[in-house]
């Protein structure tokens, strides 16, 4: 399973706020490290999975062509396909078949 983008910032905002700020005794690095905190939490807003919305895309491609095709067989062929671009996909984005 992964993290959401959201988690993985709000892990290194507070990473950033615990464990590196406190060790900073020059104020323009502590104001680096301030900022660094402040665009992780406005990051964490606006950052999806780009995997995410391929996955909802394929999602409603797959009941579209589950509901279309004529015959089983079309039916399957065209859901094969389309799970083997989902694999391509995934394994482009992640580096490995899920």
């Amino acid at each position: 399973m992964q993290n959401s983008p959201d988690r993985l910032f709000q892990a290194m905002a507070r990473s950033l706020r615990a464990d590196v700020l406190p060790g900073l005794s020059d104020p323009y690095a502590r104001a680096q490290v301030t900022a660094a905190i402040e665009i992780l939490g406005n990051l964490a807003s606006r950052v999806v999975w780009r995997a995410d919305i391929d996955h909802d895309a394929m999602a409603e491609l797959a009941a579209e062509i589950a509901g279309g095709a004529d015959d089983e067989a079309t039916r399957a062929a065209m859901l094969a396909a389309l799970d083997d671009e989902l694999a391509r996909l995934r394994t482009a984005r992640f580096g490995e078949e899920r």
